[in-house]
């Protein structure tokens, strides 16, 4: 395993314990070395007070005081991250009342933390604090030891995010994008860093993530410095700053172990698809839309969106009677549906006022029918809530930051008995970037969240995040009940790229424990009478199947007349049920090493796992592969390396459209074609679409001379092998075999793949009603599968 060596010089002697931390008695000289190779160093402890600024090398530093440095301690200890070995250096400020700042490097099994803390506090006296700067910083780093490819996390829903080439001998490449403060003021948290070898590791703050920042600082000249935000208006005493280091084999293992370990330090969450089966509907089931970019986005079937009559039978009454009716008569088995910002009061610039149903838009609180997820804005300075007097606030000019439990357990409460299921809090950036308190408090921005969240756990609700930056991604690794969050930007059908924005923040989001979504689509090209007259859904059906991929909420958000129930049900059982992977997709490892070597941008490679509910009686994993690849300008090879496959797995690959077939085994790695751009089709799946999606399923075996199969699954739904359609497998010398699920009544197809005649059989599970015995796919080991 790579782990970090602080590499320390004694009197001229070099100290490796172990490859763990040790003292530089003279410079606290702090390096990443991995797999042998010098990634990173530094030797700079950094903090501003009272205006001014403090290095401990101030050697070609400009207008900056020394940071003595006093001592040294090393100690052992245990925290909820398991045992560990602490060593730091003592500074203090050369003021006449000075300032300590401790900064040091605490190693634990398989993980390492970097620390600040400051015993008598820090006061950096920042009338302009920027969000592009630090008040206090370590470790720095300089410059690259290695040429790295980096995952660069920034933006709104993380929809910037962006991957990086870092030469050996140069500074992080980040550019002008994240010195305009405003746009991009959490960049890099967390930051992810690899190499030809595959070899990564993952770098981001503990906790307090609100005023964290990883970022190339002005001050240090684009130096990389990791600590408090520039904004930072105080640092109480005894507090600590804390980065966070996982290394992995792979980008994915090493983000995600950073995800476990924050989720470990909380104690409250672990990652899991639980919420997909139990207790969050609008992750579970299939819903309908109307945020922005859907059909009904301020906008109704009569063009009304805030008129209604008397008898009730216009404006957003009339559109989803007319839904509903259209959701039996196709069948489309929607189950849920969200309304977004047009259905409550708001203030004329925009943010909330109260968040009850406005009369002319739903009379009395009046029902759709449905469950629903409810979105909310930011609360308005002059909003009904603060105007009331009840409630605790971080006020602001332009936002109020409700810090108050019992408002949550207000509106939600009401809102639930509405029928909400799902509570979406959008406008997260607006919120941050409006509220200078949340930028200058350490904890005001977790007590905002906790507030939420805790409400929502009382009411057992989930809630669902929107517009969100990486610290309320980060922060959420504390929140059980924050199942989902957007991770494109909003859809628009002119934004023929939207569905790959979710391509790398996916990945974050998963491991803290969110499931991401990737906005709601039209299933259709063309939806004439639209908020946006001529445009085009270029590619209804990569819409359709991203969302089935990233194991979120499915959303389509058509005219009424427009559904295509067709496509819509590739991603989802008869009676609604969503049928997922195991975990969701996001760009494969592969696809990372391929842009490093090439110089490029990743190509769009996607990957997941799919499978049974359980493993069978003798533990074994069925690992059926999932493959997107996506507008790839060249031909790509995926190894059973790559996919994370056993060598002595045979697996056999059929493309969902054209039916094509490969065998991928040790030797025979899958075969990716060169595509074209994306482009506009005609309706209906074909091979005009530019890309391609592979199913890979295992091979099952009895012995010498008996049959062995491959479960292919469904061939019309987009994730054939899912735990929301099989599970509890048995498997003897005799036969293998599977229960079915589905709707009463629903007509199951499953294809199986007999090994020795190369061809798929189908074999029709027809279910019976919910009270009769389960139907079970049985494979024996001389004959053909059938259903009984």
């Amino acid at each position: 395993m790579a782990r970090l060596l602080w590499v320390i010089s004694a009197l001229s002697t070099i100290l490796c314990v172990e490859g763990r931390a040790a003292i530089d008695i003279e410079r606290g000289v702090a390096e990443i070395i991995v797999d042998g190779s010098d990634w990173l160093s530094g030797h700079q402890a950094v903090l501003r007070n009272n205006a001014s600024w403090y290095f401990s090398n101030v050697t070609g530093a400009d207008n900056v005081k020394p940071l003595i440095k006093i001592g040294s301690y090393t100690t052992d200890g245990y925290d909820r991250l398991g045992n560990f070995s602490e060593t730091y250096l003592m500074y203090k400020t050369t003021d006449a009342v000075p300032v300590r700042m401790d900064a040091g490097l605490r190693s634990y099994d398989q993980i390492d933390v970097f620390f600040q803390r400051f015993p008598n506090g820090l006061a950096p006296n920042n009338t302009h604090g920027q969000l592009n700067e630090i008040v206090s910083s370590f470790p720095t780093f300089e410059v690259a030891g290695a040429n790295l490819g980096v995952v660069w996390y920034e933006g709104s829903q993380l929809q910037n995010v962006r991957y990086l080439h870092w030469h050996k001998g140069e500074r992080i490449p980040v550019g002008a994008s994240f010195n305009d403060e405003a746009s991009q003021p959490s960049g890099g948290m967390p930051l992810v860093l690899h190499d030809a070898s595959g070899w990564a590791i993952t770098m981001g703050p503990l906790h307090n993530f609100f005023t964290a920042a990883q970022c190339p600082s002005p001050k240090l000249k684009g130096a990389l410095a990791f600590g408090y935000k520039g904004t930072t208006a105080y640092v109480p005493p005894g507090t600590e700053f804390a980065t966070l280091i996982t290394y992995g084999g792979t980008v994915s293992s090493s983000v995600l172990k950073y995800g476990e370990m924050l989720m470990q330090y909380s104690g409250n969450k672990t990652r899991s698809m639980k919420w997909t089966e139990q207790g969050d509907l609008s992750l579970r089931a299939l819903s309908y839309y109307t945020d922005n970019g859907a059909y009904y986005y301020y906008h109704t079937v009569d063009d009304n969106a805030h008129i209604r009559s008397a008898d009730n039978d216009t404006g957003y009454v009339k559109t989803f009677k007319e839904l509903l009716a259209k959701f039996q008569q196709l069948p489309l088995p929607v189950q849920a549906v969200q309304y977004d910002s047009w259905w409550y009061f708001k203030e004329p610039g925009g943010g909330l006022k109260l968040w009850e149903p406005m009369p002319t838009v739903f009379p009395d609180w009046w029902k759709v029918g449905l469950p629903t997820v409810l979105h909310n804005r930011y609360f308005d300075p002059n909003c009904d809530y603060v105007k009331s007097g009840k409630y605790t606030w971080a006020m602001d000019t332009n936002v109020a930051i409700p810090l108050d439990k019992q408002l949550f357990l207000d509106i939600m409460g009401k809102a639930k008995a509405w029928g909400m299921v799902t509570y979406e809090q959008d406008w997260l950036v607006t919120q941050f970037e409006r509220s200078t308190a949340m930028q200058q408090e350490i904890g005001l921005g977790k007590r905002w969240l906790e507030a939420m969240h805790s409400a929502a756990e009382d009411l057992n609700i989930t809630i669902q995040y929107c517009m969100s930056l990486p610290e309320h991604i980060l922060q959420a690794a504390s929140f059980e009940r924050v199942t989902q969050a957007r991770a494109s930007h909003d859809y628009a059908q002119s934004r023929v790229d939207q569905w790959n924005t979710p391509e790398l923040s996916s990945l974050l989001y998963w491991a803290v424990g969110i499931i991401p979504f990737k906005d709601d689509f039209w299933s259709e090209s063309i939806e004439p009478g639209s908020k946006w007259p001529g445009t085009i859904e270029k590619n209804p059906e990569l819409q359709t199947l991203v969302s089935a991929l990233l194991a979120g909420p499915v959303g389509p958000s058509d005219a009424v007349d427009k559904i295509n129930a067709t496509r819509i049900m590739q991603t989802c059982r008869a009676d609604g049920v969503l049928l997922k992977p195991n975990r969701p997709a996001f760009l494969s490892d592969a696809a990372l090493q391929f842009a490093l070597a090439d110089e490029t941008a990743p190509p769009h490679l996607w990957h997941t796992t799919c499978d049974v509910s359980d493993r069978d009686v003798s533990g074994r994993d069925y690992g059926h592969h999932l493959v997107l690849s996506v507008n790839t300008s060249k031909t790509y090879r995926l190894s059973h390396q790559d996919l994370g496959v056993d060598k002595n797995t045979v697996l056999f690959a059929r493309e969902y459209y054209s039916h094509a077939t490969q065998v991928v085994n040790a030797t025979s790695p899958l075969y990716l074609r060169a595509l074209p751009p994306v482009q506009a089709c005609p309706d209906g799946p074909g091979h005009c679409y530019p890309f391609e999606y592979w199913v890979l399923s295992p091979a099952h075996g009895f012995g010498p001379g008996l049959k062995t199969f491959a479960l292919l699954g469904e061939p019309d739904k987009f994730v054939p092998v899912s735990p929301q359609r099989y599970g509890s497998p048995r498997s003897t010398a005799s036969e293998w075999s599977v229960e079915v699920y589905g709707a009463p009544g629903e007509v199951v197809t499953v294809d199986v793949l007999h090994i020795e005649s190369q061809k798929p059989v189908s074999v029709a599970c027809v279910l019976g009603s919910s009270t009769a015995p389960p139907i079970r796919l049985s494979c024996p080991n001389t004959g053909n599968c059938t259903c009984r």
